[in-house]
């Protein structure tokens, strides 16, 4: 984990108490979640954390979690790779495809298409967001072993208003708290991300300004921002 100060070794800038963040990307393949903190000092360190995932072998434990629900016959329901798997052989666990197993459905946020053969708690895009959201998050703390104060979600730049709005909603779903400023656009995450790992002094001269043309290849979306 890289440790920067980005606060110009001025303490009056310094947080008065140690911050942790979460940053969630909500993809649609796989979603990931990393871990801020802010120090007193104002040192800001960044990691991706293993998150463990329930799957019929075991516990699986990886910073992938494929964005996969299954709810099993017994009532349990599965995210990540465990779900995955069982995507493979769905007849094993009486699986059938939006009715108690889901994927890819990302890229029906913001859409009416409700899942009409699933449970209430499973039959729209953003609900299933919600519970991927939810995993994350509880997988996050007891990783971690923190509680954190904020958490900030990556969307595609092509987003529109109405799926800002149902990834919102899905936070809601998720016991998320979160509002339209903490939506990130993944391009946007890509380049902060690109600058705290080489330094923005090697990149940007001091003094002048510059433009980034950021490409985003994901598994749902491609996108290009330039900044």
């Amino acid at each position: 984990m890289k440790v920067l100060n980005l606060f110009g070794g001025k303490p009056e800038n310094f947080p008065k108490k140690e911050m942790r963040v979460l940053g969630i990307d909500l993809g649609t393949t796989n979603s990931t979640v990393s871990e801020a903190f802010i120090s007193t000092s104002g040192n800001v360190g960044c990691k991706t954390l293993e998150l463990e995932q329930p799957t019929t072998e075991g516990t699986y434990t990886s910073p992938l979690v494929p964005s996969v629900v299954a709810i099993l016959p017994d009532g349990n329901c599965w995210v990540g790779e465990g779900a995955k798997r069982l995507r493979a052989t769905p007849h094993q666990a009486s699986l059938l495809f939006e009715r108690n197993l889901f994927y890819d459905t990302k890229n029906e946020m913001g859409l009416r298409k409700t899942y009409f053969r699933a449970p209430e708690a499973f039959d729209h895009a953003s609900k299933i967001a919600g519970i991927i959201l939810a995993f994350l998050k509880e997988q996050a703390e007891q990783s971690a072993g923190n509680e954190h104060r904020r958490t900030a979600v990556t969307v595609p730049a092509s987003f529109q208003l109405h799926q800002r709005r149902d990834t919102l909603l899905a936070c809601r779903y998720a016991g998320l708290a979160l509002h339209d400023e903490d939506l990130l656009d993944e391009p946007t995450a890509a380049l902060i991300d690109y600058l705290y790992r080489t330094g923005a002094e090697k990149t940007v001269e001091p003094g002048r300004s510059a433009l980034a043309v950021v490409f985003d290849f994901g598994g749902g979306t491609c996108d290009v921002s330039v900044l």
